[in-house]
């Protein structure tokens, strides 16, 4: 069986560099209209009715942009031309019916602590719990020599940062939780510990933040879903070339669109990270999470949305 990038690589770890290879193996096939190629385009007239693929071109990766890759689209009737965003998803796993588009990938929006007042509040009472308690610094012999940084400082430069901890204080907390606990070792008994605490903060003294974050997840998701024209969803291994690998397969979704929230509710019953849900009219629940992108507890807190 001929090895692939995916087969060696398809991790959590380089799952950036899957999708980007995906993505380009995905826009090789449409503009050479091999076999997979053409099954693409002639399942994308199914679901677009009216409209054909005349080519596939990169996005560039901006950050910026909501979207994984571009077509040019031509409406048959009329033969104009329009450029279309697609939003790709992939996993090697089999494809289930009914499930959102984006549930094969990681999320389809993923937004800094700042973007959301929930998660400035998951910030104070972590510093608290934690930093300026001098629990973390106790625990894990944090010399006195390096100064507590006030709570502006430590968020600025640890929790919101998308690297490493900028700061003396979280820069020695890191080297000090994994000397102590392991390489690649974070503080995830921690999480866990805090998460309920927090969840107990919510629902006694500010269970109004809930309904703000309604609102924000409302304007976030229309802004988000709004530069998505088409989405991709691909399952499997598109080098799959073995009756042992995962069959490649493929789904077209139209543009979706959210208009309002119903409902929000968190799980109170979570062992690891804060999570939650929001039911709208868009036809499939989103879940929301709160979590550490660079190590529990180090830095680059987030919101993800999926």
């Amino acid at each position: 069986m001929r090895m692939s990038v995916l087969n060696k690589v398809r991790s959590k770890k380089n799952s950036k560099k899957n999708e980007e290879y995906d993505i380009l193996k995905i826009i090789t096939f449409i503009n050479e209209k091999c076999s997979i190629g053409t099954t693409i385009l002639q399942s994308f007239e199914m679901c677009f009715v009216g409209f054909k693929i005349l080519q596939a071109t990169s996005s560039g990766g901006r950050r910026r942009d909501h979207y994984d890759f571009n077509i040019t689209v031509e409406d048959i009737n009329t033969k104009l031309h329009h450029s279309w965003t697609v939003e790709h998803k992939g996993t090697q796993k089999k494809a289930t019916h009914g499930d959102p588009p984006w549930k094969g990938g990681v999320q389809f929006y993923n937004g800094g602590m700042e973007k959301f007042t929930i998660t400035e509040e998951y910030a104070k009472f972590w510093y608290d719990t934690f930093i300026s308690s001098n629990r973390f610094r106790e625990e894990f012999d944090i010399s006195k020599d390096i100064p507590t940084p006030d709570y502006v400082t430590w968020r600025n430069n640890d929790a919101k940062v998308q690297g490493n901890p900028k700061t003396d204080f979280g820069v020695a907390l890191k080297k000090n939780v994994r000397d102590k606990l392991g390489h690649n070792k974070s503080l995830i008994v921690h999480r866990n510990e805090f998460v309920p605490m927090f969840i107990n903060l919510i629902k006694t003294t500010n269970s109004g933040i809930l309904e703000t974050l309604k609102v924000e997840i409302l304007e976030i998701a229309k802004k988000t879903l709004e530069q998505k024209d088409a989405w991709l969803e691909i399952n499997g291994n598109i080098d799959s070339d073995s009756d042992n690998d995962i069959p490649f397969t493929f789904k077209w979704t139209k543009k979706l669109t959210i208009s309002q929230i119903t409902s929000i509710s968190i799980d109170e019953e979570t062992k690891s990270d804060f999570t939650g849900k929001v039911e709208s009219d868009l036809g499939y629940p989103i879940k929301f999470i709160i979590r550490w992108g660079k190590g529990a507890g180090f830095s680059n807190l987030r919101m993800d949305l999926k």
